[in-house]
């Protein structure tokens, strides 16, 4: 099912922005046993669940190792009790041909408040990053570069219904990370 309706302010904005070309390295951190290449269409930050009309799968990834261990590492830190097994991060190459690029100012014009930009209001209603990434898949763009909450880094969020299948995207290297230890290096 398609999204009939959007903001017209994120639609129009969005819309407005160039987009880029990229082949690069990005990272994935993933639990023990996980695929890294599995789209989530569990919904997150930028992504609707799959209880909403038209949820959004999405493949998160970190320009760096940090910011993916970051990511997963916060949620982990809600757990009780919290998970033993290591994490395994993830070196990928991923090739994208439509990305539009998103700083914390042009969150701002897009409505997002910075304030709670590192909360989780997704877990409870519809937020605003959402509704940008649901517009963004709209708009054909296969991926979208944006501050990491958790992380002085940008992550990029690879767009499944957007991705060229004949695009790279492919696991080079994997390493185990003791999350816990790393936790500790950065409270």
């Amino acid at each position: 099912m398609t999204r009939t309706s959007f903001d017209h302010k994120i639609y129009d904005l969005l819309g407005s922005l160039p987009t880029e070309a990229l082949t690069l390295e990005l990272y994935r951190a993933a639990q023990e046993g996980a695929d890294p290449l599995a789209f989530s269409s569990g919904g997150g930050r930028w992504g609707f669940p799959p209880s909403d009309p038209a949820p959004t799968s999405i493949l998160y990834t970190s320009e760096t190792k940090d910011g993916a261990v970051a990511e997963v590492v916060s949620y982990y830190r809600l757990l009780s009790p919290p998970p033993s097994k290591p994490l395994h991060v993830h070196r990928l190459v991923v090739e994208l041909k439509r990305v539009v690029s998103l700083d914390m100012p042009m969150l701002v014009r897009l409505g997002v408040d910075p304030a709670n930009y590192d909360g989780r209001p997704y877990l409870k209603a519809p937020a605003r990053t959402q509704e940008i990434g649901a517009t963004a898949n709209f708009l054909g763009f296969d991926g979208l570069r944006a501050p990491s909450a958790r992380h002085a880094v940008a992550n990029i969020m690879i767009m499944a219904d957007n991705f060229d299948l004949t695009s790279r995207l492919e696991v080079v290297e994997s390493e185990e990370v003791d999350w816990r230890s790393w936790a500790d290096l950065h409270p």
